[in-house]
């Protein structure tokens, strides 16, 4: 009986840490930065002649996603998905953003 227990709690654990593990891929949402032209650009691709996907304004945040990874040339792109500040589940879009339209230490 006592082994039967015991395997039952260690199932129950085992259970309990794979639903609350912490996932492979960051959650850091970060602020927009100022512009003079108002919003930053979210791309397509990580170039500025890119499409614009969105224009994204201080009223956005981004989610880093950082399975997405910028060709060499392009390493002061970052890979993020948009979301409203005030409900930062909701994705709007996915894209590209240069890293100087990234608030600088906001991400977290």
């Amino acid at each position: 009986m006592l082994m039967r227990l015991t395997f039952l709690n260690i199932a129950i654990v085992s259970v309990i840490a794979m639903a609350t593990a912490v996932p492979a891929h960051s959650t850091l949402y970060c602020e927009i930065a100022n512009s003079s032209d108002g919003f930053a650009a979210l791309r397509a691709a990580p170039d500025r002649k890119a499409r614009l996907v969105m224009k994204l304004t201080q009223s956005h945040m981004v989610l880093i996603d950082d399975t997405k990874q910028p060709p060499a040339s392009a390493k002061a792109w970052v890979g993020v998905s948009a979301v409203p500040s005030d409900d930062p589940r909701h994705i709007l879009a996915r894209g590209w953003i240069h890293k100087s339209m990234i608030k600088p230490d906001t991400c977290g």
